[in-house]
Parts: structure tokens; sequence; C-alpha cells
């Protein structure tokens, strides 16, 4: 790999946890870079230990707080290593517009990038396809980016389901529609905050190579995004209503779900048991189609459901809208949901 650019002196490290004892452990795994370079650490242990809405919050809150041009941000879970960060400064300095180890996990780019494509979208709840919906972007901006996940380095969790988790994929279907195998990102949801140019940076943005030149290694679970063809695209749109009826029935060994309605429109159901953990996967419904599902527990295992007898919680969304919640239902419970829709039909020309 040649470089291109110089590799910068000084550069931020943004760790996006908000544990103030992990945020220093991993701190501190990083002291031997401090003896090449001057290293900038943006911490959101710092300002707010809480809970974000969105992974992108955090993400263009620290970009922004950021001094230095070329920025690495590091999740919690990462088993961090000095070589790791090196590695990638050079494939930044190397003709790449971002690149990773571990997804988006652990990844680095710069503020020229964001200047270039916008920020994160904020709009994408709870840690969910704000990954898939910065990769669309990257596709369709057409520059080389290096994917990397390398399993091992990445303590694999899973985590509690938020009031709002869920959310984000009828919002990801708002944004991106695929007709005849292209991909539009649809005109009117392509708004996207950018960080103000201060100095002059072209010389990064012109020593990206071109999306061809993109490199994946390891496993890659955004790989589909990744080879799409993707176009912009101003649809017309109008408005109508239809009822319609969710049906989800308890089977043997776990669940049964239908959308009825007389107008094509998508539905997503979350359903998480009493410790807040998912029960099923993420359920994305057409209109007049029906899936099943197994229960599993919170070690990911299947359950079987006469051994379930506590309550869980239904959360069903529609085109970026929460329209169901129901905490008080019973695993056994079967349920028959009622509603008045109002559908965006969009009309291609």
């Amino acid at each position: 790999m040649s470089l291109l650019i110089d590799i910068p002196k000084s550069f931020t490290i943004c760790l996006i946890g908000g544990d103030p004892e992990i945020t220093s452990i991993q701190e501190n795994s990083l002291s031997e870079l401090s003896q090449k370079y001057t290293i900038n650490f943006c911490k959101r242990s710092d300002s707010f230990t809480g809970l974000y809405p969105s992974f992108s919050q955090i993400v263009n809150e620290l970009a922004k707080e950021s001094t230095d041009e070329f920025m690495f941000f590091v999740n919690p879970k990462v088993n961090l290593k000095p070589e790791l960060i090196e590695e990638m400064l050079i494939e930044l300095c190397s003709g790449f517009c971002w690149t990773s180890k571990i997804a988006f996990g652990l990844w680095g780019t710069t503020k020229e990038l964001f200047r270039k494509i916008g920020l994160m979208d904020e709009r994408f709840i709870g840690g969910e396809m704000e990954d898939f919906d910065f990769i669309c972007r990257l596709n369709l901006f057409g520059k080389a980016v290096k994917w990397q996940y390398i399993t091992n380095l990445y303590l694999e969790e899973r985590s509690k389901i938020g009031d709002l988790r869920g959310l984000s994929h009828t919002v990801f279907r708002n944004k991106w529609v695929e007709l005849d195998g292209v991909l539009y990102l649809d005109e009117d949801y392509s708004e996207s905050k950018k960080i103000k140019t201060l100095n002059d940076s072209s010389y990064i943005s012109n020593s990206w190579m071109n999306f061809s030149e993109s490199v994946f290694l390891e496993y890659n679970y955004c790989s589909d995004w990744f080879s799409k063809r993707i176009e912009v695209k101003k649809f017309k749109k109008e408005q109508i209503y239809s009822n319609s009826n969710i049906i989800i029935k308890s089977t043997p060994s776990g669940i049964k779900f239908e959308f009825l309605c007389n107008v094509d429109t998508e539905i997503n159901i979350f359903i998480v048991n009493s410790f807040g953990y998912l029960m099923t996967d993420t359920v994305l419904l057409k209109s007049n189609t029906w899936r099943g599902y197994a229960f599993h527990n919170k070690e990911n295992r299947p359950v079987w459901i006469g051994d379930l007898t506590d309550y869980c919680e239904i959360k069903i969304f529609h085109q970026g809208s929460k329209i169901y919640h129901n905490k008080y239902v019973k695993v056994h419970m079967d349920v028959n949901i009622e509603m008045g829709l109002m559908i965006t039909k969009r009309l291609n020309d």
C-alpha cells in the first residue's frame, strides 16, 4: 500500500462508550501511540453518561468536537490495540475515504468526508440501520472504502431494546426505495448535517480512489449494500387511507404474524420479553403476507413456547412511526389488531 498524502502528526480518537471506567481502560491501552503522534481524545463519558436516542448522534457530536481532520471511532466493546489505529491511519492516507477494522465498531475517516456526504443520519434510532444508510451513501459517493469485520476483536453481546428500537427499519425503507434492481435515495429524505469548512482540506479528497478500488475483508454483512446500483430520485407521492388487520398467533414453537391490508405497504414488528430482550428477529411484513418465527432467549437459543409464562411487549412500526405498543400481552395470547393506516404511495413515473 503506497501513501498518497503525508501521515498526519495529530489525530483524534473518539471513545463512544458512556462508562468512564471502560473509557479510561481504552485510553490507557493506546498510550504507546503518543510516542509517535499527538493524540486528542474525545470522550462521550466526559459530557454525558446516559442513553442517547441514536448512535448517529454520539458520532456526530464527537466528530464536531474533534479539533483534528483525521478521526477514529471506538465502541466500548472493542478489544483495542494501538496497531489497529495506526493501520487505519495509513489506509486513510493511501486513497481510502473510510476504513474499518470492526465495521462501525472500530472505524476511521476524516472531516473532509463528512463535509462531502454529510454526518450520520440521526433519524435512525437505537443503533439500527444507520450503518446500512451510511454505507449506501458511501456507495453513492463513489470513492474507495476499506471494510473489515475482524470478529475476535469485538465482544458480541445482546443489548436491551429501547422504547423506539425497531423504528429505524421503517425509516430506512422510507429513505431508500428499491425498484427494478436499482436502490433509489428518495430526494425528500436526503437531508443531512454537514461539518463547516474552516481550512482547505481538498488535498485529502483529491487523494481518494474510485469506489472500484474498495477492499472488503473478513466478515462482510453489508456486501449487498456495497454492491447495489444506487441513484437519487424525486418521487411523486399520494396519501391513501386503508384499514388493516395485524394478526399475531402463538404456535407450539413460536409465533406467526400476518398482515392484511388492501394497499401495498410494510410494517415492522418487534416482540420483546419481560427482561427487555428480543424474543424474535425483526419482523418486516408486506401487505397480505405472513411469517413464522421461533422464540429465542437472551442467549439466542430457541425456546419452547410451553416454557414461557411471562408477559411480552409488542411494538409495531409503519413509515417511521410507532403505530402500536402493548406491554401487557401474555406469550400464549392471540392478538388481532385492527387499525387504519395512512399510507404514502410512491408514483414511479
